[in-house]
């Protein structure tokens, strides 16, 4: 893997995250393959598994129909231990950030994804979207 973040996400993960290790060994690993290393994106850690958001990714389930990423921030709670929580890569920095942070980027990148529209759906498909 060479995305930059890399390295400190499977640190994060060996430390903390106890069940579900495949969410970040298949799938993130594989959602950053197909990111530009200049793409931001948001990702989340807790003992019991991972996730990452990208605006891409985002895009493509919204064109598929699926919506309402930013209240899965409630999924983070205070009671998590020390290393779970959301994470910022900005293109050239990564981070940890706090909830409404996180809220409000997936809420951002929900709205200025295109509308779920069959044209939009056959587009993606054919880019090989999905």
């Amino acid at each position: 893997m060479s995305h930059p973040a890399y390295e400190r996400m499977r640190k994060i993960v060996d430390k903390i995250v106890t069940h579900y290790r495949t969410d970040f060994t298949t799938h993130d690993t594989a959602h950053l393959d197909n990111l530009d290393t200049s793409e931001p994106f948001l990702w989340f850690a807790r003992p019991y598994g991972t996730h990452l958001f990208s605006r891409p990714g985002i895009a493509n389930d919204k064109a598929r129909g699926w919506s309402g990423f930013a209240p899965c921030v409630a999924s983070i709670n205070r009671s998590e231990p020390q290393g779970s929580g959301w994470y910022l890569w900005d293109g050239s920095t990564f981070r940890i950030i706090d909830k409404d942070r996180a809220r409000s980027l997936l809420q951002k990148w929900e709205d200025d994804a295109p509308p779920k529209t069959e044209e939009n759906k056959r587009a993606r498909y054919l880019r090989g979207g999905w």
